[in-house]
């Protein structure tokens, strides 16, 4: 029950971090997908209906900050965490290269796939490729960033391992 609530707060901090404040102090620049992270994490380390249950939750989380309806940003996050979790038992997950590479492209996959199911719904809405050059370079400066970031999150799992195991003698 912590870590699901841990990693809740987490997702509402970065939405809220980027969102507004990195939005407000770099309103042209684009910004980095943090959340895409936390599903590479719950993907690689996750791997199982908790990990599915929480890309649900954070997706949700996103979709209603977004405004616009419940469901797209959810659906995105469970399709991507899925991805990541059957491709992750075939790689070396501990690599900053596949870190910076899966990061990338399930953040790529999210919005795509949300892209899609909003214009599914709305045929109106009309993308122009402004919105995937947006998207690209926030999943990169993403990706940039994972390899620093999810050490952190590894750390203190295996930490309250650690600590664990020694308090049992």
């Amino acid at each position: 029950m912590k870590k699901a609530i841990l990693i809740l707060f987490l997702a509402a901090l970065a939405i809220l971090l980027l969102g507004t404040v990195l939005k407000t102090i770099f309103p042209t620049i684009g910004i980095p997908n943090l959340l895409a992270v936390l599903l590479v994490y719950l993907a690689f380390y996750e791997a199982n209906a908790f990990g599915a249950a929480m890309a649900f939750c954070i997706g949700a989380e996103l979709d209603f900050c977004s405004g616009l309806l419940l469901g797209p940003w959810a659906g995105a996050y469970v399709v991507a965490f899925i991805i990541v979790v059957l491709c992750s038992r075939r790689v070396f997950i501990e690599s900053s290269i596949v870190i910076f590479v899966v990061t990338l492209i399930s953040s790529l996959i999210t919005v795509c796939y949300h892209h899609f199911i909003i214009s599914l719904v709305n045929e109106e809405i009309s993308y122009d490729w402004s919105v995937f050059k947006v998207a690209f370079l926030e999943a990169l400066l993403g990706a940039i960033f994972a390899p620093l970031i999810l050490p952190l999150f590894r750390r203190k799992k295996n930490h309250k391992k650690h600590s664990s195991t020694l308090s049992g003698y």
